[in-house]
C-alpha cells in the first residue's frame, strides 16, 4: 500500500511519555537519541518547541491538529536538528500519522520514511488515509477490552456503587493511569471538577485514596468479588 525503506513506532503511556519503541531498517537506538534531542535537549520552553516534531505537545484526537503529516526533508530549512538526525540517515520523504485511545489520547506514532528521493504519491496518501479510520478504530479497541476486563468483572463491581456514567469514565482512566490533569484536557472538563468527581468515587467505594482505588479494580481484589 505505502512501500517505505525505513519506519519507526514510538509508544506512549496514557499520560503521553515515551513507553517503548520499535524500528525497522534503522537502529532503536539511535530514534530514542532524536527524541531526547528535540523533546528534551533543544528546546526547554514548550511554548517554542515546533509541533511538527514535539511529540509531548499536548495535542488530542479532537484538537484539528493534522495527525497525518509529509515531510519533504529536501525543502525543510537546514537547522540542527534536520543536520544530525535526517542528513546523516540520507531521509528524503516522511510519512507520518498516530493512532489514538478511547479518550482520544494518541498512544502510537507511526513514521515511514524514504531514502529515495520518490515522494509519496497521491494514491498512497489516498489509499493509506482511507484505511487509517479503520486501523484507529481496531486499535481503540484494545484499550476497550483492557478497561472492560476479561469478562466485563471489573465493570460488574463498579455497578454495585451506583455511579454516574461520568464518574465511572473517569474511573476508567484512572485505572489506566492517567493523571487528574490530563483526566480533565481528555474529557474537556476543569481540573477542579475532575478532582470533586474522583471525592465522589472514593466517597462511594469507601477508598481512601487513588491508589487504593486503583488496586482495588485493577488488582486481583475484583475477580474475587471483594
Amino acid at each position: 500500500m505505502c512501500p517505505y525503506d525505513m519506519a519507526a513506532l514510538i509508544f506512549f503511556d496514557v499520560n503521553n511519555k515515551v513507553s517503548g519503541v520499535y524500528t525497522a531498517g534503522r537502529k532503536s537506538s539511535e530514534l530514542k537519541r532524536q527524541i531526547q534531542y528535540y523533546i528534551q535537549d533543544h528546546v526547554q520552553n514548550i511554548v517554542e518547541r515546533d509541533p511538527r516534531f514535539n511529540l509531548f505537545c499536548g495535542m488530542r484526537e479532537a484538537s484539528g491538529f493534522p495527525f497525518f503529516s509529509i515531510f519533504d526533508w529536501k525543502s525543510v530549512d537546514d537547522d540542527e536538528f534536520k543536520k544530525r538526525y535526517i542528513a546523516p540517515m540520507g531521509l528524503c520523504h516522511s510519512l507520518g500519522f498516530c493512532f489514538f485511545d478511547i479518550s482520544g489520547t494518541y498512544r502510537v506514532v507511526f513514521v515511514l520514511d524514504r531514502i529515495r528521493n520518490i515522494p509519496f504519491s497521491l494514491e498512497e496518501q489516498s489509499s493509506l488515509g482511507l484505511s487509517l479510520s479503520i486501523l484507529n478504530n481496531i486499535h481503540r479497541n484494545f484499550f476497550y477490552s483492557g478497561i472492560d476486563g476479561s469478562k466485563g468483572s471489573r465493570q460488574t463491581l463498579w455497578k454495585q456503587y451506583n455511579l454516574t456514567p461520568r464518574e465511572e469514565e473517569i474511573l476508567a482512566l484512572l485505572c489506566q493511569g492517567m493523571t487528574t490533569q490530563n483526566i480533565s484536557s481528555a474529557l474537556y472538563i476543569s481540573v477542579g471538577t475532575t478532582y470533586k468527581h474522583v471525592a465522589n468515587i472514593l466517597r462511594k467505594t469507601g477508598m481512601a485514596s487513588k491508589q487504593e482505588l486503583i488496586v482495588k479494580f485493577m488488582g486481583g481484589g475484583a475477580d474475587r468479588g471483594e
